[in-house]
């Protein structure tokens, strides 16, 4: 299994490298809100606590949230797996 970790922060980035030197590890720069990777290349996605971020980054705005997940579900490959934690969406 081959793992790709993102962010648009690129000391983000560059720590995790310092931090995690795994052969199966590598780091992109990028947001997750954009179309990073090509359509059908993933076998999974891993959101983990990116969402709430992509929404309070975006002023609240539910609709960047559908189209990202939506450009998330576009990665996958024919029954890939989509895995999301996250915080509960306020009422």
């Amino acid at each position: 299994i081959k793992f790709t970790g993102l962010d648009k922060n690129k000391r983000q980035i560059n720590k995790a490298k310092e931090l995690y030197k795994l052969p199966n590890l590598d780091f992109k720069i990028g947001d997750a809100s954009s179309e990073i990777f090509e359509e059908e290349s993933l076998d999974a996605v891993i959101n983990s606590y990116v969402l709430h971020e992509i929404y309070s980054g975006q002023r609240y705005n539910e609709r960047i949230v559908t189209e990202t997940l939506a450009t998330h579900f576009k990665a996958l490959k024919k029954n890939g797996v989509m895995f999301i934690c996250d915080y509960a969406r306020p009422p």
